[in-house]
């Protein structure tokens, strides 16, 4: 999280579109608050949310939601300024991580290339912390990131980075 210029609130740079949160259980959102507010969350046109935030470091917690896709979440505060995140699913989330072997991208699999090719379905989400080693090696772009801290989905296009271990298990 960075600076707030203009913005109500920064979220955590997670909360994208094609985001996927974890059903049944209570939905986490944080961020910075520029000051204290009243927020209103909307999944869909349904309000989940309605209370007011301190100003600096704040988290919220949703009420447990079901499977559900393609919804938008809008964080609104009281002045009608709202932040829309689009094509967010709600379903399971997995962990994939610890060792090098899960960071084996996709595309560099035996067979990676056919499962590329064949890659359909926009509701299987990945997303690849970055890899940075010390404070300040983002911001001073010594490592190209391209690839980090975004949500990309199951299709040719977004796919060839995924990690191949946690493709294939997803795909189970």
């Amino acid at each position: 999280m960075g600076k707030l210029n203009d913005m109500f609130i920064e979220l955590a740079e997670i909360f994208q579109d094609n985001m996927l949160l974890q059903r049944n259980k209570p939905i986490r959102i944080w961020g910075i608050a520029k000051n204290t507010q009243r927020l209103s969350i909307l999944l869909d046109d349904i309000q989940v949310y309605d209370e007011e935030i301190p100003a600096g470091r704040f988290e919220i917690l949703l009420p447990p939601q079901e499977t559900a896709e393609n919804r938008t979440l809008c964080i609104r505060n009281q002045e009608g300024k709202e932040i829309k995140i689009h094509n967010v699913d709600i379903g399971e989330v997995w962990i994939a991580g610890g060792q090098s072997n899960m960071e084996f991208p996709l595309l560099c699999d035996r067979n990676g290339d056919d499962v590329i090719k064949k890659a359909g379905d926009e509701h299987l989400r990945y997303y690849e912390v970055g890899k940075y080693a010390f404070e300040g090696e983002r911001e001073e772009k010594l490592k190209d990131g391209h690839r980090w801290n975004h949500w990309r989905r199951f299709v040719p296009e977004e796919c060839t980075h995924f990690s191949a271990v946690g493709t294939y298990f997803a795909r189970i």
